[in-house]
């Protein structure tokens, strides 16, 4: 009877264990593969940080917490020790003298003892409750909670570690590709300009055209001598620049398509139509991923359709952070948040102010980097109008910042430094487009100043 009662526990113990695996998966798998993910992009960024590179492998993600190799010195002078021993008895037998009986050594080696211990621990720990007194448990069954901490899961961990890793190595080798792509191609292009240089040298001429007036940042003398790489590795120090969160556009989900605009007319008043999940991410994949995803799909857009911004606005926990991390997460761009939250109390004056906007867009332009998201969420906060005393009126309640010092800076950059070729994106979110000067959040068009331009060339409203 014992022995069928252990066959029956043992079979139900291999099911269990196969249902095991996916009910933890299921619970614990999305925290798990979180935190192995946060733990790997800290190392990714450190290491780009210490030696301004990307890294080939996980190798020295795992040599970090590796024990030191032993020390084999000791090792090396107990031969020799043991022949010097040797020679000295030889000696003394030639010499006649009364051979001395040497006792053993009879202290066990550490290891051995570290290993005992370790054992007595875990019988105390797991088994000797179950084996011995009141609470003896004479049942054959399995412990669940025991086969997950000891089996599944670690084993669950295995496989989201590998996922994780071979995801994170596959977007570090496209990096590296297309910083390579980059290196190419600037060198040829700084050959192109030089030789161009000379032919022009002798010609003379007045050069046609309207001259573009330099960008604010250019003048600064901190980013003179500051190459793009520095600039990004700033920005990546101080949590500016980032990874998406991995998640799909299909994540947000909604009902069917209505016959009803999407985009909100550009009028004084925010009274759009509710459009659907669906008209959505439709809108999106058109103005969003496929323009910024695809250089041939960008290349053919004209002036009209090349949309360099977009503000999602509608009431708050209705999706609008989720999309933009499902568009970067599904064309693998690198995230700028110059956001209030991300921002913080830092860059508080102007000239810093400039700085870091300066920094983001040059970051942002560089086709090794390509395609970039600059997010401004509650981007109200940066184009607040001026009350009636008038006053500036973009301070943030909750953080007390005032974002309005960035207002300019961003307006010019955006209309000015983002040419059609391009691959970037300035997105904005806000649950309170009341609150903005209405000529400034919104676009007007290329003429004028680009101060005065507007910032928004669409506005997708997301319903509760």
């Amino acid at each position: 009877q014992r022995k069928q009662d252990q066959m029956i526990c043992r079979a139900n113990y291999e099911r269990d264990l196969k249902q095991l695996k996916d009910v933890v998966r299921d619970e614990e798998g999305f925290l798990m593969q979180h935190q192995l993910r946060e733990e790997r992009i800290a190392w990714i960024t450190d290491h780009t940080i210490s030696t301004n590179t990307l890294p080939d492998s996980f190798a020295e993600f795992y040599a970090k917490d590796a024990p030191p190799a032993a020390d084999e010195e000791g090792a090396k002078e107990k031969p020799s020790s043991a022949s010097k021993a040797g020679g000295d008895a030889s000696k003394k037998k030639k010499e006649g003298a009364v051979e001395e009986i040497e006792h053993p050594d009879l202290t066990p080696p550490q290891a051995l003892i570290s290993q005992l211990k370790e054992c007595i621990r875990i019988y105390s720990e797991r088994w000797q409750h179950r084996n011995t007194g009141s609470d003896r448990i004479e049942s054959q069954s399995h412990d669940v909670e025991m086969a997950k901490d000891l089996l599944i899961r670690g084993q669950v961990r295995s496989e989201l570690t590998k996922d994780v890793e071979e995801k994170l190595m596959s977007n570090i080798l496209k990096m590296k590709a297309v910083q390579d792509d980059g290196k190419k191609k600037k060198s040829k292009s700084n050959k192109a300009d030089k030789g161009g240089k000379k032919k022009k040298k002798g010609g003379g001429g007045k050069k046609g055209g309207k001259k573009e007036k330099p960008l604010p940042g250019a003048k600064l003398a901190v980013l003179q001598d500051k190459s793009v790489q520095e600039m990004l590795c700033t920005l990546v120090q101080n949590g500016l620049a980032r990874l998406p969160r991995e998640c799909k556009l299909d994540d947000y989900i909604g009902g069917h398509e209505r016959q009803v605009p999407v985009v909100t007319k550009q009028e004084d008043r925010w009274t759009p139509n509710n459009p659907s999940a669906f008209q959505l991410r439709r809108a999106i994949l058109e103005y969003c991923i496929l323009p910024l995803g695809s250089n041939q799909i960008k290349s053919t857009l004209d002036n009209a359709q090349n949309v360099r911004s977009v503000l999602l606005y509608g009431p708050k926990k209705c999706g609008k952070s989720l999309v933009v991390e499902a568009i970067a997460s599904e064309l693998g761009a690198l995230v700028i948040d110059l956001s209030s939250s991300a921002v913080g109390s830092r860059y508080e004056s102007k000239e810093l102010a400039t700085t870091l906007i300066h920094m983001a867009f040059t970051v942002a332009k560089e086709k090794e980097y390509a395609p970039v998201i600059i997010l401004l969420d509650n981007c109200h906060e940066f184009f607040a109008g001026k009350s009636k005393k008038g006053k500036m009126a973009g301070k943030d309640d909750a953080s007390g910042m005032d974002m309005s010092r960035f207002q300019k800076d961003l307006l010019i950059y955006k209309n000015q430094a983002l040419k059609k070729e391009d691959r970037v994106l300035v997105m904005g979110c806000t649950d309170v487009p009341d609150k903005a000067d209405l000529k400034l959040l919104k676009w007007k068009g290329p003429k004028g100043k680009p101060e005065k331009q507007g910032m928004f060339e669409r506005s997708l409203y997301f319903p509760r």
